[in-house]
């Protein structure tokens, strides 16, 4: 119900989209209480953990190929650009946080050069996203995220869960490197009734023209040097207080140019 009242809210005009994890079902069907004006979609399989609600004017279509009970996927058009958005649910039990079919979507958006939002309950720790620590499985969520060549969107360390005492954030946004990430506006993490332990992400998509660059541009000149020191030394002093992370030579440079590159991403 509140999810709904906030889709009114919108406008019939937007092209307004919410990837959802862990929505409410029964049996095998994802409860819809939502307005006319989105579609929904997911899976029929037993006990749903992601749908994707999408504004109908956006035409947006389920892709079957890369949807299942823990990946919902759609494919929608922006000014004749193919997109797909993911829904994505990674199980803390499992070893690895990207599993084999989510790796399969991004290597095909990658070959198809078909631009790919995911928005990830990931389950995983890294000062990267924002996290206060670093655990295990954000080590290997991290290393994915690099060898995938994927870009991560979150802003700042407003926890996406709350529950009691505990708060952290362990919900994450990622893009392709075929997404220019400075077309990511106003990421946010919103924190309003949600009647959930996770706070609401936001953020604009914003018009791109075409491009078949390999690399999103950044503009030098434009570069918020202030904010880029700020993020650069916040980062670093959360890795030299964490001493649960790989020590070789390799590692701290892979670390420092994450951080650099991040640094960059969010100044620009």
């Amino acid at each position: 119900a509140q999810l709904s009242k906030r889709m009114e809210k919108t406008g019939q005009n937007n092209q307004v989209i919410y990837l959802l994890q862990e929505p409410y079902y029964f049996k095998k069907n994802v409860i819809n209480n939502l307005n006319k004006s989105f579609n929904l979609f997911y899976t029929k399989e037993n006990k749903p953990r992601t749908c994707i609600h999408a504004s109908t004017n956006l035409n947006a279509y389920l892709i079957n190929q890369f949807s299942n009970r823990d990946m919902t996927t759609i494919g929608y058009k922006k000014n004749g650009i193919t997109y797909y958005a993911a829904s994505i649910y990674m199980p803390g039990e499992h070893e690895e946080p990207i599993n084999d079919e989510i790796t399969k979507l991004i290597k095909f958006c990658d070959v198809k050069k078909i631009r790919l939002i995911l928005g990830a309950y990931c389950n995983s720790h890294h000062t990267i996203w924002g996290s206060t620590d670093i655990n295990d499985r954000g080590i290997k969520l991290h290393d994915a995220i690099e060898t995938l060549d994927l870009q991560i969107c979150n802003l700042g360390n407003t926890p996406t869960f709350e529950k009691g005492v505990m708060s952290q954030v362990i919900d994450i946004t990622l893009v392709n490197k075929r997404v220019n990430i400075e077309t990511i506006k106003n990421w946010r993490v919103e924190k309003l009734d949600t009647l959930s332990d996770h706070n609401e992400i936001a953020f604009e998509l914003t018009d791109e023209k075409r491009y078949d660059s390999e690399e999103p541009y950044h503009n030098i000149r434009k570069v918020n040097w202030d904010k880029y020191l700020s993020s650069v030394k916040d980062n670093l002093t959360m890795l030299n207080n964490n001493s649960n992370l790989p020590d070789t030579i390799h590692d701290k440079v892979d670390r420092l140019e994450t951080i650099l590159r991040k640094a960059k991403e969010q100044s620009c």
